[in-house]
């Protein structure tokens, strides 16, 4: 069974690009456009991974995230995020190992799917050097 990734970006175009791709490479992809529906679909779809560009505009960078880690604890993040970012927030609670990164922005779609790689490996082979 595929993993699954919930993805919380609200620019439609983004979103549409990440979509394709983590499919592309074998990720069952749920989205949302804000925090509130980013819990409601973790609530209804169980995910494997949450990929945030936390919606910073409405200075819910920080709120975001914390909130999806206090309301699923165990699930593991991957936060895109440009330099005002605190990656401070993404301290696990507690003593288990819980991988969550920060992507910074601009970023290179190959970097984001090594960093999902990293924490969701899949029966993909890795691609191939050009000969």
């Amino acid at each position: 069974m595929p993993a699954r990734v919930l993805l919380l970006e609200s620019s439609p175009e983004l979103r549409k690009v990440l979509e394709e791709s983590l499919g592309q490479h074998g990720y069952t992809v749920v989205s949302a456009t804000s925090t509130e529906e980013a819990l409601d679909r973790l609530c209804e779809h169980a995910a494997d991974l949450v990929i945030a560009d936390p919606p910073a505009e409405r200075g819910e960078d920080a709120g975001t995230v914390e909130r999806i880690h206090e309301a699923f604890p165990g699930l593991p993040s991957i936060v895109m995020s440009r330099e005002r970012f605190d990656p401070s927030v993404l301290a696990p609670a507690s003593t288990d190992v819980v991988p969550r990164r920060v992507l910074r922005k601009p970023f290179r779609l190959d970097e984001l799917l090594v960093l999902t790689r990293q924490i969701l490996p899949t029966n993909e082979p890795p691609p191939h050097a050009p000969d």
